[in-house]
């Protein structure tokens, strides 16, 4: 690679890690960042003359892996916040300790999705012929003659969510009865119905606008369901037969339930769906697999982070065979899953290794958090590195380039990560707006599960069956019912939006400018506060 490439592939690497950090954080997705980088990269090229879009190519390969793996780690790795919250933040105390972890963490997920990879590639890529669209996408996107109008949007979007942040700072500085928030309603009762104050944090509203109309009605729907729920079901159900409960504790006890549900479904259907795929698939096709493969330096190396890591959280010998054989299966899965649909479905397979281990080997609190963390790393990085050699594959890029590119943006991706990772959880309260982290809190809730009123979880368990039948999804019914409506309303509004325009998918770019700017505003306002 030309130094200039491993420049940008560093710059991108952090980049991603950073703006992916937040908003996973902040909310319940986790966009693929190659599509963004590849439009940065043409922006790039557009100054750079002797700089073609041919050759950004490899940095956003690697680049890109940094936003997977923040992804991964701010959807799980938080879990053990709201277990434990003294414990969490005292081990955040030491940084060196807490960085240095989390990145070795990050590492043992990355080379042992490198190493599946390398068995599978073949066979994913050339004999089933799977599409890979993420992959695709950002290689269209490289060579179209017609990017131009998708770098406007993209320069458009960064360049008023500054202006915009800007205007929205000078006020809060300037104004004194503006402090970056606008009241839509003050808390009002009307019978058994209390609804709280309504007020809009200014400085998220782009992003969490930007991330709805990106999201569509998939997502702001649920949520919107959620939020009704709260409010016409739970706090009637509590108000009419279980005050003596804590607000706080009731509702943590009916979404607990919820994702019991969730959890014992993913229990039974994953199995089925596991065995649909392994007798549907192509005859034959496992016998491309290299025995030379299974047994190169690269497992050696991935195997000695991956021990070192469960060793240091104290998991028995039994425990790590069961991890790593069944993250190994359940990460070729999930890779053919993102090859033919384009998602990571990491939350379902880090549920079925984790539950199960808590009954037999009684995993702690901190042993399933790493579990779930490594499970999502491993299927999340395991996707974004055949994305990358699709996109290698049709651009006609060395192989071998195109690995040392990607163990660049592991190794750079997780240390970037966890120091991005560290820094947000000391700076912005997890649980708050800023950062949410509502996947992590329910799979909290899941390992809670049985420290709360039985009768309140049979409630929840039945609106989740309730939910199940009508196919709506439980987790984002789950944000609804636990965000305040001050984060609901810009992402049900954006939702809304997508709605009224045809061909969402043009206005993206516009979009991927405004949720990562305004996600590094939010990051560089806290770091200069302090």
């Amino acid at each position: 690679m030309k130094v200039l490439q491993i420049f940008f592939l560093i710059v991108f690497s952090l980049f991603s890690s950073f703006v992916m950090s937040y908003i996973a954080l902040a909310t319940v997705i986790g966009p693929w960042m190659g599509p963004t980088l590849i439009l940065l990269g043409l922006i790039i090229t557009s100054a750079l003359r002797r700089f073609s879009p041919h050759d950004m190519l490899l940095p956003v390969i690697g680049g890109s892996l940094g936003g997977i793996i923040a992804t991964c780690v701010s959807f799980s790795f938080p879990t053990y916040y709201f277990i434990d919250k003294d414990f969490f933040m005292e081990w955040a105390s030491r940084p060196a300790s807490f960085i240095t972890l989390v990145a070795i963490l990050c590492m043992a997920g990355g080379f042992f999705a490198l190493w599946i990879v390398s068995i599978v590639q073949k066979n994913l890529l050339k004999d089933q012929k799977l599409p890979f669209p993420v992959g695709k996408l950002v290689y269209d996107v490289a060579v179209s003659s017609d990017s131009s109008g998708s770098k406007k949007q993209l320069l458009v979007g960064v360049l008023g969510t500054v202006m915009y942040s800007i205007i929205n700072t000078a006020l809060q500085l300037k104004t004194v009865c503006y402090a970056g928030s606008l009241y839509l309603l003050r808390s009002v009762r009307i019978g058994m119905l209390s609804i709280p104050t309504i007020k809009l944090d200014m400085s998220l509203f782009p992003m969490f606008v930007s991330i709805g109309f990106i999201a569509g009605h998939l997502m702001t729907v649920p949520l919107l369901v959620g939020a009704v729920a709260h409010f016409a079901l739970v706090d009637v159900i509590r108000s009419m037969w279980f005050l003596h409960i804590p607000e706080a504790d009731f509702m943590l006890a009916f979404c607990s339930g919820i994702v019991v549900v969730g959890a014992a479904l993913s229990l039974i259907e994953t199995p089925k769906k596991l065995w649909k795929f392994l007798t549907t698939t192509q005859h034959g096709s496992v016998s491309t697999f290299s025995l030379k493969q299974f047994v190169s330096g690269s497992v050696v190396f991935a195997l000695i982070v991956c021990v070192g890591v469960f060793s240091y959280f104290k998991f028995s010998v039994p425990a790590q065979l069961y991890a790593l054989v069944l993250t190994a299966l359940f990460t070729y899965q999930m890779v053919v899953i993102a090859g033919k649909i384009g998602m990571a479905l990491l939350g379902r397979f880090a549920t079925f290794i984790m539950v199960p281990g808590m009954f037999i080997f009684s995993f702690t609190g901190m042993q399933a958090t790493v579990i779930a963390t490594f499970v999502e790393l491993c299927g999340g990085v395991a996707s974004e590195l055949l994305f990358g050699r699709k996109t290698a594959e049709l651009a006609d890029l060395d192989e071998k380039q195109v690995t040392h590119a990607q163990v660049i943006g592991i190794i750079v991706g997780s240390c970037a990560v966890a120091v991005a990772f560290w820094f947000l959880i000391t700076h912005f309260q997890l649980g708050s707006e800023q950062l949410f982290a509502q996947r992590a809190q329910g799979r909290a809730l899941t390992i809670q599960a049985g420290s709360f009123d039985v009768s309140v979880l049979a409630i929840g368990a039945c609106f989740g069956i309730a939910l199940y039948l009508l196919k709506i999804n439980s987790m984002l019914v789950l944000g609804g019912l636990l965000m305040s409506l001050s984060m609901i309303i810009p992402l049900v509004l954006g939702g809304a939006l997508s709605l009224y325009v045809n061909k969402k998918e043009r206005f993206e770019p516009l979009c991927s400018g405004i949720y990562a700017t305004n996600s590094i505003w939010m990051i560089l306002g806290a770091l200069l506060a302090k």
